[in-house]
Protein backbone atom coordinates (compact mmCIF):
# COMPACT_ATOMS: atom_id res chain seq x y z
CA UNK A 1 0.00 0.00 0.00
CA UNK A 2 1.29 3.51 -1.00
CA UNK A 3 1.89 5.91 1.81
CA UNK A 4 1.46 9.80 1.83
CA UNK A 5 4.48 12.18 1.38
CA UNK A 6 6.29 13.17 4.68
CA UNK A 7 9.65 13.28 3.74
CA UNK A 8 10.72 17.82 3.23
CA UNK A 9 13.91 16.77 1.35
CA UNK A 10 11.82 14.77 -1.27
CA UNK A 11 8.96 17.49 -1.27
CA UNK A 12 11.57 20.17 -1.91
CA UNK A 13 13.56 18.06 -5.00
CA UNK A 14 9.83 17.93 -6.02
CA UNK A 15 9.44 21.30 -6.44
CA UNK A 16 12.55 22.27 -7.38
CA UNK A 17 11.87 20.33 -10.68
CA UNK A 18 8.74 21.75 -11.12
CA UNK A 19 9.99 24.75 -10.78
CA UNK A 20 12.64 23.89 -13.33
CA UNK A 21 9.47 23.28 -15.76
CA UNK A 22 7.71 26.23 -15.24
CA UNK A 23 4.78 24.32 -13.83
CA UNK A 24 3.18 26.41 -10.89
CA UNK A 25 3.99 24.24 -7.58
CA UNK A 26 0.39 24.36 -6.55
CA UNK A 27 -0.29 22.06 -9.62
CA UNK A 28 -0.79 18.96 -7.66
CA UNK A 29 -3.21 20.33 -4.94
CA UNK A 30 -5.20 22.15 -7.53
CA UNK A 31 -6.13 18.87 -9.08
CA UNK A 32 -6.58 16.85 -6.18
CA UNK A 33 -3.33 14.70 -6.79
CA UNK A 34 -1.91 13.67 -3.75
CA UNK A 35 2.09 12.73 -3.13
CA UNK A 36 2.94 9.96 -2.11
CA UNK A 37 6.55 8.78 -1.51
CA UNK A 38 9.06 7.38 -4.06
CA UNK A 39 9.27 3.44 -3.44
CA UNK A 40 12.41 2.37 -1.96
CA UNK A 41 12.39 -1.27 -2.06
CA UNK A 42 11.88 -2.40 -4.93
CA UNK A 43 12.47 -5.79 -6.79
CA UNK A 44 13.34 -6.73 -10.40
CA UNK A 45 10.50 -7.60 -12.39
CA UNK A 46 12.60 -8.56 -16.28
CA UNK A 47 12.95 -6.47 -18.94
CA UNK A 48 10.47 -4.27 -20.54
CA UNK A 49 10.13 -3.98 -24.25
CA UNK A 50 13.00 -2.33 -24.98
CA UNK A 51 15.40 -4.16 -22.93
CA UNK A 52 15.80 -2.58 -19.60
CA UNK A 53 15.35 -3.99 -16.28
CA UNK A 54 12.43 -3.09 -14.42
CA UNK A 55 11.36 -2.58 -11.01
CA UNK A 56 8.32 -3.13 -9.05
CA UNK A 57 7.46 -2.77 -5.20
CA UNK A 58 7.64 -6.43 -3.55
CA UNK A 59 3.56 -6.47 -3.92
CA UNK A 60 3.39 -4.78 -7.13
CA UNK A 61 5.61 -7.42 -8.36
CA UNK A 62 3.84 -10.61 -6.75
CA UNK A 63 0.67 -9.40 -8.59
CA UNK A 64 2.62 -8.65 -11.88
CA UNK A 65 3.73 -12.36 -12.13
CA UNK A 66 0.35 -13.53 -10.74
CA UNK A 67 -1.13 -11.41 -13.94
CA UNK A 68 1.58 -12.73 -16.37
CA UNK A 69 1.01 -16.66 -15.72
CA UNK A 70 -2.86 -16.34 -15.56
CA UNK A 71 -2.59 -14.65 -18.63
CA UNK A 72 -0.39 -17.49 -20.25
CA UNK A 73 -2.20 -20.02 -19.42
CA UNK A 74 -5.10 -18.24 -21.60
CA UNK A 75 -2.03 -18.16 -24.43
CA UNK A 76 -1.73 -14.07 -23.96
CA UNK A 77 1.29 -12.77 -23.37
CA UNK A 78 1.76 -9.60 -21.18
CA UNK A 79 4.59 -7.51 -22.14
CA UNK A 80 6.01 -4.75 -19.53
CA UNK A 81 5.67 -1.47 -21.26
CA UNK A 82 6.48 0.82 -18.20
CA UNK A 83 7.14 0.46 -14.59
CA UNK A 84 8.63 2.56 -11.36
CA UNK A 85 11.22 5.14 -12.37
CA UNK A 86 13.07 7.32 -9.21
CA UNK A 87 12.58 11.09 -10.42
CA UNK A 88 16.48 11.73 -9.66
CA UNK A 89 17.53 8.45 -11.79
CA UNK A 90 14.89 9.16 -14.88
CA UNK A 91 17.03 10.27 -17.71
CA UNK A 92 14.22 10.80 -19.90
CA UNK A 93 12.75 12.72 -17.39
CA UNK A 94 15.79 15.56 -17.01
CA UNK A 95 16.40 15.27 -20.70
CA UNK A 96 13.40 16.49 -21.33
CA UNK A 97 12.80 19.12 -19.01
CA UNK A 98 13.52 21.91 -22.03
CA UNK A 99 10.77 20.22 -23.97
CA UNK A 100 8.30 20.26 -21.11
CA UNK A 101 9.39 23.95 -19.93
CA UNK A 102 8.26 25.14 -23.05
CA UNK A 103 5.05 23.38 -23.18
CA UNK A 104 4.50 24.63 -19.37
CA UNK A 105 1.55 27.05 -20.55
CA UNK A 106 -0.72 24.66 -21.21
CA UNK A 107 -0.66 24.34 -16.79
Amino acid sequence: MSATRTDDSYDARVAQILAELGIPAAYGVDRHMPSYAEARDLVSVGMDIYGRDRQLTPHAAGRWTELRVAAHRDGIALLLVSAFEAWSINGRFSSGRSELASRSSTF
